[in-house]
């Protein structure tokens, strides 16, 4: 059970099960709010990653990709806003946590 009451909730980092922490400051309370949000925001069949942002000594900044169909057909700046508003909203204040967050439709895979 969860602090709450209810069940524990997980997330997978880098193919990790890792308990589900909202309102933290550390990498994985950060990339497990951020990746919660976006994959209720995009849906399950949405590729939703996190990873430690590349270069950042501290381990506190976080790299987020996300591909999903329903970004097919926006522009780079479309899709660019799309993401950051889910990422904004889920951090709360705690968005310069988040380095670099890429954002691709499936249009663009091959």
């Amino acid at each position: 059970m969860g602090a709450t009451g209810g069940p524990k909730r997980f997330i997978i980092i880098k193919g990790k099960k890792v308990p589900l922490q909202t309102g933290g400051t550390s990498y994985r309370a950060v990339a497990a709010e951020v990746a919660r949000a976006l994959r209720e925001s995009f849906g399950p069949q949405a590729l939703v990653e996190t990873e430690p942002a590349p270069g950042d000594t501290l381990g506190k900044k976080v790299f987020v990709l996300v591909v999903s169909s329903k970004l097919n057909g926006k522009t780079v700046e479309q899709k660019q806003r799309i993401v950051w508003r889910v990422i904004r909203e889920a951090l709360d204040g705690r968005e310069s946590r988040v380095s670099v967050a890429i954002a691709r439709g499936t249009d663009e895979l091959w």
